[in-house]
């Protein structure tokens, strides 16, 4: 095992990847931080996964093994997590994905607001380019602990596109290809959980 995480619980298929990982690590802190006990050994392994999964010179992040595939999108769920699991906001690995994200802050159109529900248009393709409600989470997450003016930067573009896109019954309605699949509650829940960042801890 590299120290991560994957679909399935057969450790013989060497399944481990980044999106899995960053639950079972956000799992383990949770108990952590309520009181159970944790051995510092699963810390350190998943620690060593994101070494894995990440080039420390350019930021960029791979989806995991076997699969090696470069995903933007997972770029902020290794900011997050690597502070989570102790690393300084100012360790250069940290500062290179910060600015990644960043480059990344959320946009929208006025016209993707209330009432969204067309689906196939060029405009709708547009925004499942832009409104990734998972990546918003982590990123959110991952800059509000890095902090400092380009936490301030990300938090306004954030606060900005969500109170945008939510729609008029409090729901948000994504058009990224897990939304399409989960449905509005999973979009919701990832960005009440977004707007939540301001009153938790590591």
């Amino acid at each position: 095992s590299k120290g991560g995480w994957g679909y399935t619980d057969n450790i013989a298929l060497k399944q481990e990847d980044t999106s899995v990982t960053g639950w079972m690590i956000q799992a383990l802190c949770a108990a952590r931080t309520a009181g159970v006990e944790v051995k510092p050994e699963p810390f350190a392994k998943a620690l060593n996964f994101l070494d894995q999964v990440t080039d420390a010179h350019t930021g960029n992040v791979i989806y995991g093994f076997p699969s090696k595939q470069i995903t933007a999108s997972y770029i902020p769920v290794v900011l997050m997590l690597r502070q989570h699991l102790g690393q300084s906001s100012t360790d250069p690995v940290v500062r290179k994905l910060a600015f990644r994200t960043l480059a990344d802050a959320p946009k929208v159109r006025l016209d993707w607001g209330k009432g969204w529900h067309e689906k196939g248009s060029e405009s709708d393709k547009e925004r499942e380019r832009a409104f990734d409600p998972l990546r918003w989470y982590y990123a959110s997450y991952g800059m509000f602990y890095s902090g400092g003016a380009e936490w301030e930067t990300w938090n306004k573009a954030m606060v900005t596109a969500l109170l945008e896109l939510q729609d008029n019954n409090g729901s948000w309605q994504g058009s990224d290809i897990w939304t399409v699949k989960a449905g509005a509650a999973y979009s919701t829940a990832l960005c009440i959980l977004t707007l939540q960042v301001y009153y938790r801890n590591h």
